[in-house]
């Protein structure tokens, strides 16, 4: 149902505090070059000012997160706290795994206003499509398209 239709998505990302609405795939002809590259560069890493070519299976799940809020009426804006990382960023974070799906392009930290972490947990458990970490103390999700495990950091 929700993949039947143009996909738009509502993004920001918290350290920049850049904001974008857009639409990264038209139904009926696939994914849009310039929302694409929007969702990628809000995906970035900032730190080193390297943007990635995020893998699409993220974005659709990002706007499968969203899109069952906005049909639930409730808060969707996403909030990016990290996206992709480069290997020498990753590497200086203690607790990040060393194969970690963000040096991959295949996780994002977010966080939705108005929402709290552990109901927004439940709802990237339920869409089912990777990993998904509850950070509860940083106030953040993990999501990822890699294979399908939960852990509490």
């Amino acid at each position: 149902m929700l993949l039947d239709q143009d996909r738009w998505l509502s993004l920001e990302r918290g350290a920049t505090g850049e904001k974008a609405q857009f639409r990264y795939y038209k139904f009926g002809n696939g994914f849009e070059k310039q929302g694409y590259n929007i969702a990628c560069h809000l995906l970035r890493d900032v730190e080193a000012g390297v943007t990635f070519g995020m893998n699409p299976k993220l974005i659709d799940t990002l706007y499968l997160i969203q899109g069952y809020l906005r049909i639930k009426k409730m808060p969707f804006h996403i909030i990016i706290q990290s996206g992709y990382r480069t290997p020498a960023h990753n590497a200086r974070l203690a607790k990040a795994a060393k194969k970690s799906q963000h040096v991959l392009g295949n996780a994002a930290d977010i966080r939705i206003p108005g929402l709290e972490t552990d109901a927004l947990t439940r709802l990237a458990k339920a869409i089912g499509v990777g990993g998904v970490g509850f950070y509860p103390h940083n106030g953040f999700v993990h999501v990822d398209v890699g294979r399908v495990r939960e852990w509490t950091g």
